[in-house]
């Protein structure tokens, strides 16, 4: 799972996602589905997340 912000219908990872970091985690809105060493993907591209 990565941390992210759900902003006008749009899903945007954040830059750190060290696990000491709860700060990020507070201010997440969703959480990413992706396996490990997941490719890039387009910025368009379907996501998977869990809203928190």
């Amino acid at each position: 799972y990565m941390r992210a912000r759900l902003q006008d219908g749009m899903l945007y990872p954040d830059d750190r996602q060290d696990s000491s970091l709860l700060s990020v985690l507070a201010q997440a809105d969703a959480l990413m589905i992706r396996p490990p060493h997941d490719p890039a993907r387009n910025a368009k591209d379907l996501q998977r997340y869990i809203l928190i």
